[in-house]
């Protein structure tokens, strides 16, 4: 029964699954411990490697999404898509009790206040950066994603550096992601639906429901930027792409031209 080609292809999809779920919780732990630090980065990093080649390493609805919605062969199956955002939310939801229950790390107090915004404060401004900066990482994040595992458009063929520069990506995405908010420190999301959920899952035990007010803008905002890189990729990246090596095409083939009529001229001249 093992050898069923429908068993051996499920036993594979839950071995996908089991590394998505596992890297998205170490992914949790890694964020709750450094905001977006050296350490995240090199955390990041280690990270992608251990299921790039397994999962892909999303570790991420919203990149997931994006790998749904592309065009050419990078996509994949829309229930394996959904799958794999499940798997996340399990995982991040198992990372941030452990950061918080086995290694001390509070999302109440430490973690959580990355996804806070001050209720009091007067205006909109803070609230509408937030949004727009939501977006922005969102989009540099999953565009990173798509432009480096694209065969035809990433910039190298070495696959640590391919990892390195969507570690690097991220690192500048949420770098980018902080909303400032008058009198307060900066803050900053995980620019993960996954993580931000879980987040607010464990500090609804201690902050309650008055800590809620603005938390939804991470849940959704970084899904708007996954969107908008999907289209910037598929309707300018690729296109652009395409052009330049269009132009390169034309300028060899004038070059090959010439290189024949200086091959040519002294045959005609004899």
């Amino acid at each position: 029964m093992a050898d069923h080609p429908i068993m051996e292809h499920f036993f594979a999809s839950l071995m996908i699954l089991i590394f998505e779920t596992l890297g998205t919780g170490m992914l949790a732990m890694l964020f709750t411990a450094d905001h977006g630090g050296a350490g995240f980065f090199i955390g990041f990093f280690i990270l992608l490697i251990f299921s790039a080649r397994i999962s892909g390493s999303h570790y991420n609805p919203v990149v997931t999404l994006a790998y749904m919605l592309r065009k050419d062969s990078g996509s994949f199956n829309k229930w394996l898509g959904i799958l794999y955002m499940i798997a996340q939310t399990l995982g991040a939801i198992g990372g941030v009790f452990a950061a918080e229950y086995f290694f001390g790390l509070s999302t109440a107090v430490g973690s959580y206040d990355v996804l806070t915004l001050d209720e009091n404060l007067s205006g909109n401004y803070p609230f509408i950066q937030a949004m727009i900066s939501e977006t922005l990482g969102g989009f540099i994040l999953v565009l990173a994603y798509l432009t480096q595992t694209e065969e035809n458009y990433k910039l190298s063929s070495d696959a640590a550096i391919t990892l390195l520069i969507i570690s690097a990506a991220y690192l500048v995405a949420l770098a980018l992601s902080h909303p400032v908010t008058p009198g307060h420190n900066w803050s900053q999301s995980p620019l993960n639906p996954a993580i931000a959920l879980a987040m607010m899952t464990f500090a609804l035990f201690s902050e309650g429901f008055t800590s809620m007010h603005f938390a939804w803008i991470f849940l959704v905002f970084s899904w708007f930027g996954s969107i908008l890189a999907v289209l910037c990729f598929e309707l300018v990246f690729k296109k652009a792409q395409d052009t330049v090596e269009k132009d390169d095409e034309i300028m060899e083939e004038h070059e090959a031209q010439e290189e024949i009529a200086e091959i040519a001229q002294p045959l005609t001249e004899n």
